[in-house]
């Protein structure tokens, strides 16, 4: 009987616990992010930068502004040139070739060439005249800057209003005619850019695609890669081949990186690297000449008005 009563009691007790331990929550984990309230912050934890560009500061404002006065100093004539369809590995090697004749190149932010050039008495001059409406303020505002104007030499302040968008400037002793005739020989076909505008229509027909300057097969392993580009491409046999007749772009249409990666793929050079000349300063009379200026963008804005006409935007690949 009372063998009974303890086994009783024992399996009491482990339904119990066992009960217990069934409807008992669990206990709350701490995140590994989370620090203990106690712990204070550690001031060793910081961000370093693994970065080497270095940021353009006062010191570098200031030796592109030094860099500037000097080549006004040491040139007789300054031209201000637009660039289009940027090209750095061009632009280098035109950098070289006019360092034997005694020229010189100078790019870099517009605001701070017009302070080399002619600093004013306040910085945001554009940003004034927009805000203000009346004729009267404006008129008061343009004689404040007549008077606080301090052009570095005679005439740099009207060479420096031509200072606006993807501009740079041109030391150089050469007379005006080699001038002309070295930036007119600076002009080059590459490939365009994604956002830029097609200046011809491309089209793909079906079947083995070939390179552009072998005429042989395109490699295998470039397939997945004209896949991604919107192509509609197979393997057969080892061969890459088109399934239908495509569109890669049409003639003013802003090309998406896909578009220009096909371009590239196939040797469709529709970018043109120029430098237009806009305005020349000549030290002697300090008299500022506009070159030109008014050609350079004829294509662009044609192509503008004709998507403005159409109504359309960037086209996708058409199959």
């Amino acid at each position: 009987m009372r063998f009974q009563r303890r086994l009783g009691f024992f399996f009491s007790f482990l339904l119990a616990s066992f009960l217990t331990l069934l409807f008992q929550p669990p206990p709350k984990q701490k995140k590994a992010n989370q620090t203990s309230k106690t712990m204070p912050k550690s001031k060793r934890d910081r961000v370093v930068s693994l970065t080497q560009a270095r940021k353009k500061d006062r010191a570098w404002k200031e030796g592109v502004v030094a860099q500037t006065r000097a080549a006004v100093d040491s040139f007789s004539t300054a031209y201000v040139f637009r660039a289009r369809n940027l090209r750095n590995d061009k632009l280098k090697a035109l950098r070289e070739s006019v360092r034997s004749r005694r020229s010189r190149f100078c790019m870099g932010a517009t605001r701070v060439l017009r302070v080399a050039l002619a600093k004013s008495g306040d910085g945001e001059e554009e940003d004034e005249e927009e805000e203000k409406d009346d004729d009267e303020e404006e008129e008061e505002e343009k004689d404040e800057k007549e008077e606080n104007e301090e052009e570095y030499r005679r005439g740099l302040a009207a060479l420096s209003e031509h200072l606006k968008g993807d501009v740079g400037l041109f030391f150089t002793d050469l007379p005006h005619s080699e001038v002309l005739e070295l930036f007119s020989s600076a002009e080059a076909d590459d490939f365009a850019r994604a956002g830029s505008r097609a200046r011809e229509a491309f089209e793909l027909p079906a079947g083995p695609l070939t390179h552009p300057e072998t005429g042989l097969p395109l490699a295998h392993t470039l397939e997945p890669s004209l896949r991604a580009a919107g192509l509609p491409t197979k393997l057969d046999r080892g061969v890459v081949t088109l399934l239908t007749d495509t569109v890669v772009c049409r003639k003013g249409n802003k090309l998406t990186p896909g578009q220009a990666q096909l371009l590239r793929t196939f040797g469709q050079r529709q970018a043109r690297f120029s430098l237009e000349l806009l305005a020349r300063w000549e030290k002697k009379s300090g008299e500022v000449e506009e070159v030109g200026g008014g050609d350079g963008g004829s294509e662009e804005d044609e192509s503008e008005e004709e998507e403005e006409k159409d109504g359309d935007g960037p086209i996708q690949i058409e199959v």
